[in-house]
């Protein structure tokens, strides 16, 4: 028997909806550059966590990117995961987030008083 998930969402005005879960969507995004070991793979998603910062970035990151990228994930239901064959093997970096079929509402929730971004004024 098939299960389906439902998951509460509040919208803008304050109405609380329930949507089924109806699939995901998985984005992979691979390199063939300086790759990663297996210790380097299980570390990537740590707070501060940087390889060679010298030699790859010139020393101009934080390490916190990938950690705080993981964490948006998680708290939206989903995943983000890297995954890499060795040093100088490349590396690959898997998002997957759930969808929700929204039923229809009035304007789903969308607040017509804020401007479109696109047509501000630069």
């Amino acid at each position: 028997a098939e299960t389906t998930t439902t998951h509460k969402f509040i919208l803008k005005r304050g109405e609380e909806i329930s949507a089924p879960f109806c699939g995901s969507l998985r984005l992979m995004v691979s390199d063939s550059g300086t790759g990663m070991t297996k210790e380097q793979v299980e570390k990537v998603f740590g707070d501060g966590v940087q390889f060679n910062a010298n030699d790859l970035q010139k020393g101009n990151g934080t390490g916190l990117g990938l950690h705080i990228a993981k964490g948006i994930m998680e708290l939206h239901n989903g995943s983000l995961t890297a995954s890499s064959k060795g040093l100088k093997k490349g590396t690959t970096f898997t998002m997957t987030i759930p969808l929700y079929h929204l039923p229809e509402t009035e304007n789903n929730g969308i607040d017509e008083e804020t401007p479109d971004p696109s047509l501000s004024e630069q």
